[in-house]
């Protein structure tokens, strides 16, 4: 009998345990939420609908529905479903055992003021790379927040980061915008409150942001100084004559499309010179030379791995690839795995510490090629070899096209050589003159000798070494790249 009942009374416990771990309801307009007791879901209820949640406050009257049935300190994760636009202010407020926030899509473009607020046990938070705003005080006293990486372009608003105590490293995109007391902290002296400001380390920084001005931003000079000599260079203004004379034909490419990439400024690595220049003015130059559609442009500066991952399928999404031409372009690092028996060569994202961690050449150039684009003309100004001043950090050979189709790759040297910048001029030098005979009408063939005569010849006067841009070609147009063009 005991035991009939300790087994009707387990069952009783176990439903009532489900019921009370199983919520969902709606967020926002076709959008709905899950929490199973632990992790709480947010995600769209019509498939392929870019939806937005609601906004919040923090009185009771205005609460989120997970907040209202009490579970805020159940949440220890949250999970940002695929097509989800914007974070709703304070709908995460006060969830202070909540851990980690994973996003399944990159499509979130903003985050509302106060959202993770008063969350004191998020150590950290990836932010998309396609993230435009950030409200005000949307993690202020997230007090375990260590690392912050803000993307290009994003406006973070008034205190988004305030008092987040434990805040030891700050990557800020060049080109974000800052808003009043970002980082400040917040003590007690004399029984009024003032504001502290942040001293640990920061890797870059918008120009916007000085010595003599950094305080209005929460952070402190000694640690905004150490960053200005590296930034001192603005890689939009002209250095030399390509960037002052850029050709000009009324052309209208609507069909062709570009990813542009400039890897200058390394978190574990020595930076490349010029790197960030040397997009900027090879996107002037698709614009302007080439007739690109501004809107057909995806241009990354300074990419981590999953803005680069991101940038890949942005392209992969595009309508009817077939009718369309891709031009891609990156400026950067490369680096070879060597663990195994043979090196296999990588690009180097700006985030990346472990070779491996990067992205496979090999696999870059199928990607691309599984996209079906009509035509894909791909430039590297990057190698593999370890020499002090060069676009590369280990000697490896280069790799080969496998399998894609359509496809003609212009590198910058040949197997292990190093990629030299061209001071002088301000970019690389196989950028350099790539982009002086880089107009309407050059074919692929002219391209190739004109500027691997050029590259090797000022190669030897300048660097007292030899650099040989190569080309590479997919098997089904081995007869006719020459021919070819853009």
């Amino acid at each position: 009998m005991k035991k009939y009942i300790s087994v009707i009374f387990l069952l009783l416990f176990s439903i009532q345990a489900l019921r009370a771990q199983s919520i969902s309801g709606t967020c926002g307009k076709d959008m709905g939420w899950s929490f199973d007791g632990s992790t709480l879901t947010v995600y769209p209820t019509k498939e392929k609908v870019l939806v937005s949640m609601d906004n919040y406050g923090v009185e009771k009257k205005s609460l989120s529905p997970w907040l209202k049935k009490g579970k805020a300190d159940e949440i220890r994760k949250v999970v940002i479903g695929k097509n989800v636009a914007s974070i709703g202010s304070c709908a995460f407020t006060g969830c202070r055992n909540l851990r980690e926030v994973e996003f399944e899509g990159r499509r979130v473009e903003s985050i509302g003021w106060g959202a993770f607020m008063d969350c004191p046990s998020l150590r950290s938070i990836s932010l998309p790379a396609q993230l435009k705003e950030i409200g005000e005080v949307a993690f202020a006293r997230c007090s375990s927040l260590n690392s912050i990486t803000i993307p290009q372009r994003c406006v973070v608003k008034e205190q988004a980061f305030a008092s987040c105590d434990a805040l030891s490293s700050i990557d800020c995109a060049s080109t974000c915008i800052l808003g009043d007391l970002v980082f400040a902290g917040e003590k007690y002296v004399n029984g009024e409150k003032v504001h502290t400001l942040y001293s640990g380390a920061i890797r870059n920084l918008p120009q916007t942001v000085t010595p003599d001005n950094c305080y209005k931003f929460g952070l402190a000079r000694e640690a905004v100084e150490p960053n200005v000599d590296e930034r001192s260079m603005d890689w939009t203004s002209p250095t030399s004559r390509v960037d002052s004379f850029i050709p000009s034909y009324n052309l209208r490419r609507n069909s062709t499309v570009a990813l542009i990439i400039g890897n200058q400024r390394y978190r574990f690595t020595d930076n490349v010179p010029f790197a960030l220049h040397d997009a900027y003015v090879f996107e002037q130059y698709c614009r302007e030379a080439l007739g690109l559609k501004e809107s057909n442009i995806i241009h990354l500066e300074d990419a981590t791995k999953e803005m680069m991952e991101e940038a890949l399928e942005r392209l992969d999404s595009i309508k009817n690839p077939e009718e369309k031409k891709l031009i891609v372009y990156y400026a950067g690092h490369g680096a070879p795995d060597m663990r195994g028996s043979e090196a296999v060569p990588y690009l180097i994202p700006t985030d990346v510490k472990d070779v491996k961690r990067g992205i496979p050449l090999n696999d870059f150039y199928q990607q691309l090629a599984n996209m079906q684009f009509e035509q894909t003309s791909i430039f590297l100004d990057a190698c593999f070899s370890k020499i002090s001043g060069g676009r590369a950090i280990i000697s490896v050979n280069p790799t080969s096209l496998g399998r894609t189709k359509n496809t003609v790759v212009f590198s910058a040297t040949d197997r292990k050589e190093v990629a030299h910048s061209y001071d002088q001029e301000g970019h690389g030098l196989f950028t350099y003159y790539l982009l002086s005979e880089l107009h309407d009408g050059v074919t692929f063939g002219d391209l190739q000798k004109r500027v691997a005569k050029n590259v090797l010849e000022t190669s030897k006067q300048v660097k007292s070494t030899e650099q040989h841009p190569t080309v590479m070609f997919s098997d089904d147009i081995a007869d006719e790249w020459e021919d070819l063009g853009f």
